[in-house]
C-alpha cells in the first residue's frame, strides 16, 4: 500500500475533513490459498455455487447493466464478476507467483 493511503486509513477523520467527502473508509476482500487449484475452487465456491444471485441482479440493475448495450457473452462475464466481488476483476493467484514478481 502506498504510504499516503496507509496514512489515510490511520487517520480517516482528518483525511475526510481535508477532502470533499464526509467520511473515509477502506474495504478489501482477500483469501490467500495454498495452491492455484484451491484458489480456483474457492472462487467457484463463493462466486458461483453460493452466490446471492438476487442481490447480484439488483446491484446490476442499479448500475445500469440491464441496458441491453452489452453482448450476451459480456453480460455473463459482468454478472459473474459482480458475484465475485462487486464487479471487480477477480485476481485468483497463490503466493508463489506473487513472490516471483
Amino acid at each position: 500500500m502506498w504510504p499516503s493511503g496507509l496514512k489515510m486509513l490511520r487517520q480517516p477523520k482528518r483525511a475526510a475533513a481535508n477532502s470533499a467527502s464526509a467520511s473515509a473508509s477502506a474495504r478489501t476482500f482477500h483469501r490467500l490459498p495454498a495452491t492455484q487449484h484451491e484458489a480456483e475452487e474457492y472462487l467457484q465456491y463463493y462466486s458461483q455455487d453460493h452466490a446471492d444471485w438476487e442481490a447480484v441482479d439488483h446491484l446490476m440493475t442499479l448500475n445500469g447493466f440491464y441496458s441491453r448495450s452489452h453482448t450476451p457473452e459480456h453480460f455473463v462475464q459482468y454478472r459473474n464478476r459482480w458475484a465475485a466481488g462487486h464487479g471487480g476483476y477477480p485476481v485468483v493467484v497463490t503466493p508463489t507467483p506473487l513472490r516471483a514478481s
